[in-house]
């Protein structure tokens, strides 16, 4: 009986031996996929810091052009309405010419 529990207790051992050596490695698998998936959100994170740099400077060309366009509108709305002041005037001085003549 001793010999048979001695080596029921190696079998044991040996398979609790194995079982830890697969925990193991599978812990270094998780692990490895772990690393890799941080590595891999690391450099997705550093590709969006650089698209949303390269946005943030798209969104502030944009504004400063808004601006330019904004004036521009303002100083055409303004030569509008001195144009639109002449024309009555000459219309004005032409309506008083035909009245002399």
């Amino acid at each position: 009986q001793s010999k048979c529990a001695a080596s029921s207790i190696e079998n044991t051992n040996a398979i609790s031996d194995d079982y830890d050596e697969e925990n193991r490695n599978g812990d270094n698998d998780r692990y490895d996929d772990l690393r890799k998936q941080v590595a891999s959100l690391q450099e997705k994170h550093g590709h969006d810091r650089e698209n949303l740099s390269s946005v943030e400077q798209i969104y502030k060309e944009i504004l400063i052009e808004l601006e330019t366009l904004r004036r521009k509108i303002h100083d055409l709305e303004e030569k509008r309405t001195f144009i639109s002041q002449k024309r009555e005037e000459c219309q004005e001085f032409l309506i008083a010419a035909a009245e002399m003549c």
